[in-house]
């Protein structure tokens, strides 16, 4: 039997997103934070976000800032729009 993977994300008034089950910090800047995270990418947009709590060994993460919208893709792929988003972000 194959053990499910699991994650919680907790957000507070659109302010405030904690969670767990990262593995990895993918991009970040102050619209947006790519994570790997157990169950696929997950792609936080907003506005003044900072990363402000990290615990790497237990995969746990806290964003601050104005939260507009949270989606997940799978592993390695993102959907088209989410990568010209992406792109527009960096230029």
């Amino acid at each position: 039997m194959t053990e499910q993977k699991k994650q919680k994300l907790i957000l507070q008034d659109r302010k405030s997103l904690a969670l767990d089950g990262v593995n990895n910090i993918i991009a970040f800047d102050a619209e947006y934070v790519r994570l790997a995270t157990v169950l696929g990418d997950l792609l936080i947009k907003g506005s003044d976000l900072s990363i402000s709590s990290l615990v790497i060994e237990r995969g746990e993460l806290q964003v601050s800032g104005y939260i507009d919208s949270i989606a997940y893709f799978e592993s390695g792929t993102m959907q088209k729009g989410a990568k010209k988003a992406i792109k527009r972000l960096l230029k």
